[in-house]
């Protein structure tokens, strides 16, 4: 059997596994860029690794997330 991974999920792979330098993040809501970075952050740190410093910037909620509260 071919399983074939979609091209979205080995790119969330390949920014998980280059822990060698800094990436930017930009995708739709909901398309696990919080599970990458947090991904990355747990390889870091098994590896000795923590970075010194970490920033996160978010936009407003989509109109998708806002009709939810």
């Amino acid at each position: 059997m071919n399983r074939r991974v979609p091209e979205d999920q080995a790119a969330r792979d390949r920014a998980i596994r280059r822990t060698d330098r800094s990436i930017a993040l930009s995708a739709g809501a909901g398309s696990g860029k919080t599970s990458v970075l947090v991904s990355r952050l747990i390889q870091h740190m098994r590896a000795g690794r923590a970075p010194s410093s970490i920033c996160l910037l978010y936009t407003s909620p989509s109109p998708r997330d806002r009709q939810k509260s």
